[in-house]
């Protein structure tokens, strides 16, 4: 970030895989990074998966966008970037983050219903489908996995539980994906 300490975005990668792990920029992939609008990060791991005998690289992208930011232009433009970018014959992707936009809600909020139109039209599915943050008398679903239906997915699910760091607890539930 910019404008302001704190936030963003990362991905974790394992040891044993960070000599593979490509880090992918603006240059290559055309996406660009918003404070607070649409904060990414993507990286790509060489050959990683096999669909149907066929060697695919896999894409992760970690992408956030603020509460109560109304750029919603600017977010679907790039997000729409992100999703034309990984939607190449040799590519299967993740995309994760917190998009704040929540999908129990998407009947009555026109950004959320455009969002999860843009994400099926290219064929990706979201993999989490519980809140993934739970306040007093409030649950949203702000928090995803979207991947495309194949083989590859074994399982996905939210963690309940809290997480400590350095400024106290987060407020959101970890979620995962297991891939094969």
């Amino acid at each position: 970030r910019k404008t302001k300490k704190g936030g963003g975005v990362g991905i974790f990668v394992r040891n044993d895989l960070s000599n593979e792990i490509e880090l992918i920029d603006a240059n290559e992939s055309k996406i660009e990074f918003h404070d607070e609008v649409f904060e990414n990060v993507l990286i790509k791991i060489p050959n990683a998966i096999s669909v149907k005998n066929t060697k695919k690289h896999l894409i992760i992208a970690a992408v956030y966008r603020q509460p109560n930011n109304n750029q919603f232009d600017i977010f679907s433009r790039n997000l729409e970037t992100l999703l034309k970018f990984t939607n190449k014959e040799n590519y299967e992707a993740i995309i994760a983050g917190d998009f704040n936009l929540d999908l129990l809600k998407y009947e009555n909020h026109l950004p959320t219903a455009n969002y999860l139109d843009l994400m099926t039209e290219h064929k990706l599915l979201p993999r989490i489908l519980r809140p993934t943050r739970i306040q007093k008398q409030s649950a949203t679903l702000i928090d995803y996995i979207f991947t495309t239906e194949n083989e590859t997915v074994t399982l996905s699910g939210i963690i309940a539980t809290e997480i400590a760091g350095n400024n106290g607890y987060t407020d959101h539930f970890p979620t995962f994906t297991v891939l094969r």
